[in-house]
Formats: structure tokens, C-alpha cells, sequence
């Protein structure tokens, strides 16, 4: 079941409304759920939420590949002929672990 905490502090489970999770009565422990198991939002409902305008969420990923390249090779540039590098604010994607089970 897919649960949220309502605006008084209580887990419920969770329903979709308009492509978003909302609370509901129903409260986790006491009640069951009339609700679909694994509910998620749209991502076209949290992209137009407006606290998310101008976030990377509603910027296409040809544009971020294209930012990707820009960074990488300057603008026009390619792997075999690198331009001269951008400058400015540049927009790279990042990825972090911590792993505890490496041996380094």
C-alpha cells in the first residue's frame, strides 16, 4: 500500500488526485485500504507543479543532452574536434555513492 502523512500528523493511504498522491481518511493501522497498492505520481503532474517551473524536471532530455555535449566539447565541438570550452552556468548531470561493502 502506498501511504502519506495527512496535515494533522497521521499516516493514511494514500490516492491519486489529478495525477498527484493525496491523504485520505483512512488511517494506516486502524483501517484497510480501499486504494491500488504502489501508487505513484505522474510525472507530468508533480513537472507542472509551480514550486518545479524552471527545474531540470521540465527540461527535455534532448536539451540536457545537448547542454551535456556543450560542456563536454564546447559549443558545436565533437569528441574527434573539440571546440573551445563554454563558459558561464553549465548544467552537468551527477551521480554519488558510497558504497560499504568496496574493499578501496
Amino acid at each position: 500500500m502506498t501511504i502519506v502523512r495527512n496535515s494533522t500528523g497521521w499516516w493514511t493511504y494514500a490516492r491519486q488526485e489529478q495525477g498527484l498522491l493525496a491523504a485520505t481518511s483512512f488511517v494506516v493501522g486502524r483501517d484497510e485500504s480501499p486504494y491500488a497498492a504502489h501508487l505513484r505520481p505522474s510525472a507530468e503532474a508533480v513537472a507542472k507543479l509551480p514550486e518545479n517551473a524552471g527545474k531540470m524536471i521540465n527540461v527535455s532530455a534532448e536539451i540536457r543532452d545537448q547542454w551535456a555535449r556543450q560542456t563536454l566539447y564546447g559549443p558545436g565541438g565533437t569528441k574527434e574536434h573539440p571546440a573551445k570550452a563554454a563558459s558561464g552556468r553549465q548544467y552537468v548531470n551527477v551521480i554519488l555513492g558510497d558504497f560499504s561493502d568496496s574493499t578501496f
